[in-house]
């Protein structure tokens, strides 16, 4: 899947509890795990994500770097 087809499906995913993630969030999770820089992550990939960020609750999550001002 893309970077765009990966945030539709997190935010859709989660919805129904009022969970949204910021496209710079998906953007940085999402490029993590982009391991070949090809833009494409398998739904492997995208579900180790869910089990990394959501199941388990990732302690060490660094926040993306702040944008150019």
């Amino acid at each position: 899947m893309t970077l765009e087809e990966f945030t539709r499906l997190i935010n859709n995913a989660y919805k129904f509890l009022g969970v949204v993630c910021p496209n710079e969030v998906c953007e940085y999770i999402f490029k993590n795990e982009d391991k070949d820089g090809d833009g494409c992550i398998t739904y492997v990939e995208y579900f180790k994500v869910i089990e990394l960020y959501v199941c388990k609750g990732k302690n060490e999550v660094e926040a993306p770097p702040p944008a150019p001002v």
